[in-house]
């Protein structure tokens, strides 16, 4: 599939498989200028389904300029088309299309946080409508030069990885996720028996309990690329520490010690006041999430989360807001995942019970 084709295949996977949109229903998509040739796709097969598309599209540098040229005041303030959007419409597509990963990454990690903090309310309010009856969003990403530089890959390179993570060099794209979410489900009736995971890696050894919480299968539906398995640990269970092995926006070499569910240790090789300056957002010093990735069609990380959390044979931990749906408490401005390759000598354990080594499900 050419660059060209990917957009339509991709969005008729969004609007009808991921999302399933019906007639009548608004249907928002925010990203930039540069997913225009996703956006008209979508836009196209959002109208072909008797649905309204709203759009809200930023420009290549907006965000640098918001947090170089506000005030104090300004960056602490929330967005009414942003908080109309998530308070009104019936499914929200989210477009990862920055044309530059590192466009704010040497302002400082303050200002950085006081935007955080002005984003605060409406992401809470996304986070309380996430599971309620009649809402539904998916994030995924678009192709653009910055991110397949970030990449190490050409446009076209980028372009097929995304084809093939998302099973669209497939014929039936929506067949093959609901092969992975019969499978996944396996999993999961397994990670349900289990009370305590531990993961070891070189420079980890961390543990937590999930007792009682609920483990969500993703396959589709609200990423794009998926292919994870993931829950809240019980926010005051989490002891040990773990060293991530992939970088993260604005830090990496991150490495973390946690004392009954809290950072007490914190520091990263690079970007370590981002580090630093994050974990003061509140609820950020906790855990909302532990993932397993399960897509095996993807090998090599490329710098966006998205892609890089759903690697087979990884883990991630968030720190910051647990998903309601699995019973985690946790509430934060924040959900940062962070990402541990357990594929060259790692091992997951459930009750002392060995469930992945070296990256493969026992």
């Amino acid at each position: 599939m050419s660059l060209f084709d990917l957009p339509s295949r991709l969005a008729q996977l969004v609007v009808h498989y991921s999302l399933g949109v019906q007639k009548g229903e608004m249907v928002a998509m925010q990203g930039s200028t540069e997913a225009i040739p996703l956006i008209r796709e979508l836009y196209r097969e959002i109208l072909r389904a008797g649905a309204f598309p709203e759009t809200a599209i930023q420009f290549p540098g907006q965000e640098y300029i918001h947090v170089s040229e506000a005030s104090e005041e300004l960056l602490q303030r929330e967005s009414s088309v942003e908080r109309h959007i998530i308070e009104n419409c019936a499914a929200l597509i989210l477009i990862q299309s920055d044309i530059n990963p590192f466009e704010t990454s040497k302002l400082p990690a303050a200002r950085l946080n006081l935007r955080r903090m002005g984003k605060a309310g409406v992401f809470m309010t996304f986070m309380q409508r996430v599971d309620k009856p009649g809402f539904r969003f998916i994030s995924l990403p678009w192709v653009t030069q910055g991110q397949a530089v970030l990449s190490r890959m050409s446009l076209d390179e980028l372009s097929a990885h995304l084809e093939t993570a998302c099973f669209l060099d497939r014929p039936d794209p929506a067949g093959e996720w609901e092969k992975q979410r019969a499978w996944q489900q396996k999993l999961i009736d397994r990670l349900a028996r289990v009370k305590k995971l531990r993961i070891c890696a070189e420079g980890t050894d961390i543990e937590m309990s999930v007792e009682g919480r609920n483990w969500l299968n993703c396959y589709g539906r609200a990423d794009l690329p998926d292919g994870e398995v993931f829950t809240a640990p019980r926010e005051d269970s989490v002891n040990g520490t773990v060293k991530f092995s992939f970088p993260a926006r604005n830090a990496s070499g991150v490495q973390l010690t946690f004392q009954d569910g809290v950072v007490v240790s914190a520091k990263a090789d690079a970007g370590d006041p981002y580090l630093q300056e994050t974990l003061r957002t509140p609820g950020a010093n906790r855990l909302g999430e532990i993932g397993i990735g399960t897509n095996f069609n993807l090998a090599n990380p490329i710098g966006q989360i998205l892609f890089d959390e759903k690697i087979g044979g990884t883990v991630h931990l968030a720190l910051g807001s647990a998903y309601p749906a699995s019973g985690g408490v946790n509430q934060s401005p924040l959900h940062w995942d962070l990402i541990l390759d357990l594929r060259k000598e790692g091992v997951l354990y459930g009750d002392g019970e060995i469930i992945m080594k070296g990256g493969s499900f026992v």
